[in-house]
């Protein structure tokens, strides 16, 4: 390589140490927020340790926030009917989910202390109510504080699932051509339209007979609390995947650069499941509703072509399959329809109608810079847009954390913008 070159990629490394610096610093941080130093003898820096740290609290969350959702659906058999009556494959989709959380959050507790770490001390806000005991879902297992453990289990939940203000936002991040990296004026509270307003929502068992002129912005049967789920579980995946693509990048150790560029796309394929199951939602309830349940929920007949099986739900959450030719029955009750549930009959079925098709699950190609062709990529990818106190804002502003003391928000921002502040530190050699 000539010299020129060479001395012109030094020059690079060391004064995109200061302006990343500079940036950071002026990107939401409190007056006075620095990177706590290294604990003695860690085998990472300072801001590899910051956004390790991090890391590992938005793994504990999400792997609370999952068990739930797996525990609510293996111990709550109308929910489970719900959400099997949308897609077959949800419940175990997140049970899966689940399992990952946790290892994540075990190997990154383990990881930690590798580096010299003290524990975070969540397990004092480990507080709220359990609406399902806890490991029903994940057989038997949960993390808790420093591992996954199958004895002793806590009894109590680290996040609020019961009422929540779901940013639906995440369906055109991928479907639109648009990029919060290139467009700084749609940086969070981002101005992508919202595909339905749910408001105080449950996603895990909750009240099934709720009036819908008094709820009118929740789903409130079985069906409508999983699709609640999904969409839910989407946003986490997809703030979690970006986060781990912005931080990522600031990474200086090559190990836990790997290990962190190694759970980002496991979060995106989660992502990607949760939507696929909303898309196999509605093609089999569109060829359900071609000839079997109209919009007045009157009796029909659900039928398909070839050998594919297509099932068709009654009221109580139950469903019927047609196979080849035959066709079955499908006594309904539209108030109870999976596709007609309340917030002014907002279902998955709505989405047919979107400005973007619900099956176009793939990121479509959009900005990365102006003057280039746009690309399909895992968006947005930077701190302004996607870091870590952009991520805690998001799930704050969802609800997740309802319950809990300040000190508990105040403590998680904390570790958030540290991780922020991280810069990756370029050694050019000769």
């Amino acid at each position: 390589m000539p010299t020129n070159i060479q001395n012109s990629r030094r020059a690079f490394c060391l004064t995109s140490l200061g302006l990343a610096a500079i940036g950071r610093t002026a990107l939401a941080q409190q007056p006075g927020t620095t990177i706590p130093a290294a604990p003695s003898g860690s085998f990472l820096n300072a801001g590899d340790n910051a956004i390790l740290r991090f890391s590992l609290a938005a793994e504990i969350i999400g792997a609370d926030i999952w068990s739930q959702l797996a525990d609510s659906i293996a111990s709550d058999t109308t929910l489970s009917a719900g959400a099997s009556g949308l897609d077959p494959l949800i419940p175990q989709i997140i049970r899966d989910i689940a399992r990952d959380e946790q290892s994540h959050a075990a190997f990154l507790s383990a990881y930690a202390a590798q580096a010299g770490q003290d524990t975070l001390g969540f397990e004092a806000y480990r507080t709220l109510t359990s609406y399902a005991p806890v490991g029903s879902g994940t057989s038997g297992g949960v993390f808790n504080g420093t591992g996954i453990r199958t004895s002793s289990l806590p009894t109590t939940r680290l996040t609020n699932l019961t009422s929540l203000n779901i940013d639906t936002s995440f369906y055109y991040k991928y479907r639109s051509n648009l990029n919060l990296d290139v467009d700084p004026g749609q940086i969070f509270p981002n101005t992508f339209a919202q595909i339905v307003n749910l408001s105080g929502q449950a996603v895990i068992a909750g009240n099934y007979t709720q009036n819908p002129e008094t709820a009118p912005n929740r789903l409130y049967t079985s069906t409508g609390i999983a699709e609640a789920a999904l969409l839910f579980g989407s946003a986490v995946e997809q703030q979690e995947g970006s986060a781990y693509l912005a931080l990522g990048q600031n990474i200086t150790n090559p190990e836990m650069a790997l290990l962190m560029t190694s759970i980002m796309p496991v979060e995106m394929m989660h992502y990607t499941a949760l939507q696929a199951a909303m898309v196999r939602t509605i093609s089999a309830a569109n060829q359900c509703s071609a000839g079997g349940v109209n919009a007045s929920g009157t009796t029909g007949q659900g039928t398909t072509g070839g050998s594919a099986a297509v099932s068709c739900y009654s009221g109580s959450g139950s469903s019927s399959s047609s196979t080849g030719s035959s066709s079955s029955q499908a006594s309904t009750n539209a108030a109870a329809l999976p596709y007609q549930a309340a917030n002014g009959g907002f279902s998955f079925m709505n989405l047919n109608g979107a400005a973007a098709p619900p099956e176009s699950i793939l990121p479509a190609p959009a900005d990365f810079e102006p003057g280039l062709p746009p690309v399909s990529i895992v968006r947005p990818g930077k701190i302004a847009s996607a870091g870590a106190v952009v991520t805690v804002r998001k799930l704050m502003t969802m609800g997740v954390f309802q319950g809990q003391p300040p000190a508990f928000t105040t403590q998680l921002m904390a570790l958030a913008q540290a991780a922020d502040l991280a810069v990756k530190q370029c050694v050019a050699t000769s």
